[in-house]
């Protein structure tokens, strides 16, 4: 125990006596730097409100620039709407990771499981009124699909 204290004191003798010639290394730098460096003209209040917000515009579009390339060009982007014939419309979520999705591929209608272990064909709508009731859009997923199923139960 009587060893720490001593380490302390040890230290503190030998930062104190090193301290006049820190002290003197610190003015010197600080001389040469004052001597160096150019004057800077002093901006008002408004000035410094227009630099602050010209950068904040520029970091602000580069966000936006970088967002777009990142939804233009990055891969799995391209399920997020309607591309190639394909158009989602709609999703019923059933559980974690589980659900039903209506997906429109050309003049028809797939009804589609998606869970933990894959995506199953529930079903394929073909007729053309079908499709169109399905396609063409206010339509309420869980009631369509409740629809749906009474008739596929009406017809067994």
């Amino acid at each position: 125990m009587r060893t720490r204290p001593s380490i302390c004191a040890a230290a503190l003798t030998a930062v104190g006596g090193a301290w006049p010639s820190l002290a003197a290394a610190a003015e010197s730098v600080a001389e040469s730097a004052a001597k160096s460096a150019p004057e800077l003209p002093e901006m008002g209040y408004t000035a410094s409100l227009i630099q602050m917000l010209a950068a904040l515009a520029l970091v602000l579009a580069l966000v936006l620039a970088l967002y777009w390339l990142a939804r233009r060009f990055l891969p799995g982007q391209a399920a997020r709407g309607s591309t190639g014939g394909f158009k989602i419309l709609g999703r019923l979520v059933l559980g974690p990771r589980k659900g039903l999705v209506l997906v429109q591929v050309g003049a028809r209608v797939l009804v589609l499981g998606v869970s933990e272990q894959g995506i199953n064909a529930l079903a394929n709508i073909e007729d053309p009124q079908e499709v169109d009731r399905l396609a063409g859009g206010g339509v309420d997923f869980a009631r369509s699909l409740k629809r749906a199923s009474l008739d596929a139960e009406e017809q067994r």
